[in-house]
């Protein structure tokens, strides 16, 4: 089971065995496209990144804003 994070839409979870400090770098090709897949609110499934430099990029800034709503959130309730 991976790390889990809230966001204002629910859960997410980063690929198994990874870390906030080793995703996406340590992810595998296939982790980068199931995690941007799945959580980007693209209304058709990415087919492939340009380059793995890319992929991780993408994934990257996904992540980043997803943990900027989740902190949002919890800011807001309190």
């Amino acid at each position: 089971m991976g790390i889990r994070f809230m966001d204002c839409s629910g859960l997410y979870e980063l690929p198994r065995n990874l870390d906030n400090v080793s995703f996406p770098k340590y992810a595998t090709d296939q982790e980068l496209f199931d995690f941007y897949n799945k959580y980007s609110e693209k209304s058709f499934p990415l087919i492939k990144f340009a380059s793995r430099e890319m992929a991780e990029k993408k994934c990257l800034e996904l992540k980043q804003a997803m943990d900027w709503l989740a902190m949002s959130a919890q800011t807001t309730k309190r």
